[in-house]
Formats: structure tokens, sequence, C-alpha cells
């Protein structure tokens, strides 16, 4: 059982595509959690919530926005996002071992004049439960992948994806951090 060191808190991470990025563009980058986890200590980051936030960016006009499916993309299209704690360069399967969170939108872009998100959006935030122990991290950094799929964006459209971890840091027991070290280990080869 971990015990928890510090009070809640958040991280938050941007990804950001490039204007009229093309179907299938993968965007990743990385957070360095290497301050919140100390091997010698038995310490790691326990997760206990994750939230997406999707925003449009006008390059032209400098001016963030909620998305805008007729003005950010050329036709229908999804976007799937995902946390994970292992290095990754591109979206990995639902019953990954390294996957923390995960989201995805997907757009008709045709339904009605404005463009619709249809039903197979992958909702979040994704929150652990509250009478149990998040997801706790040992490893030194988390790993954001997104892929624009299906559809180009529009000229001087940009989209930001950004990932808001609630987090706190934590103490384990022997057996927990050992059982967690397996695992990354098992999950590395």
């Amino acid at each position: 059982m971990a015990t928890p060191k510090t009070a809640p808190f958040y991280i938050v991470k941007s990804l950001q595509s490039a204007s009229a990025a093309a179907a299938g563009t993968i965007l990743s980058d990385t957070i360095s959690i290497e301050s919140f986890v100390d091997v010698a200590d038995r310490q790691g980051l326990e997760i206990l919530e994750v939230d997406w936030i999707m925003q449009g960016y006008n390059a032209a006009t400098e001016v963030y926005f909620a998305p805008n499916v007729v003005d950010m993309y050329a036709g229908d299209g999804s976007l799937g996002f995902q946390l994970l704690d292992q290095e990754a360069t591109a979206l990995v399967r639902a019953d990954d071992r390294t996957l923390i969170s995960s989201g995805a939108l997907a757009w008709d872009f045709s339904s009605t004049a404005g463009g619709n998100f249809d039903g197979s959006n992958d909702f979040f935030p994704d929150v652990y439960n509250k009478n149990t122990d998040g997801r706790v991290v040992i490893n030194d950094q988390l790993h954001l992948v997104a892929r624009l799929t299906n559809t180009a964006m529009a000229a001087d459209q940009q989209q930001v994806i950004t990932c808001r971890i609630k987090a706190r840091v934590v103490k384990l027991t022997t057996t927990d951090f050992v059982s967690i070290s397996l695992t990354s280990v098992a999950t590395d080869n």
C-alpha cells in the first residue's frame, strides 16, 4: 500500500500540431517526473486523475479557441491521444500495460453545417477510484502521444491537446516497489 507524502497537485503538458498538419501526423513529448521518484526511498508518483483538453489555434491570428470542426479540418476525422509510462512512437493498444490514460474524438464533418462530434468518442477524464490507490509510476518520465487521423488540418489551423494530471508523491512498501519495478522491466522487454 502506498502512503502519501504530498497532497495532490497538477502536472500539465500540451502537444501542438504544426499548421495544416497532414492526416496521420503523430505528436509526442515527454514529461519529466524524476524529481518525484526516488528509488532509494521507494518513492513514486501516484496518478489519481487524467483529464484532456482540446483547443484549436489559428496561427494567422494567434488566437486559441474551442475546437471547431469546420474551421480546423478538411473533412471527417478523428484524434487519439494517450499518456504512457514508457516511450512510444505511436498509439498503443488499450490492453498495453504502459497505458495510463487515453482519449479519442471523432467527428462527422458533413452531418450539419457546423460538423458534429460522433458517438465513437472515448470520454475522459480517467479517474481512479477514490477508495483505492491510483496508478503508481516509478519511471523518470511520462510520455504523451497523439495521432491526427483521416483528414488534414485546414491552412493556418493547429490542434492543441493538453494533458492535465492530478497526482501525489507516495512512499511504497518494499513489496509494492519491487512489484512495480518488475512490471516496468517486463514491459520494457
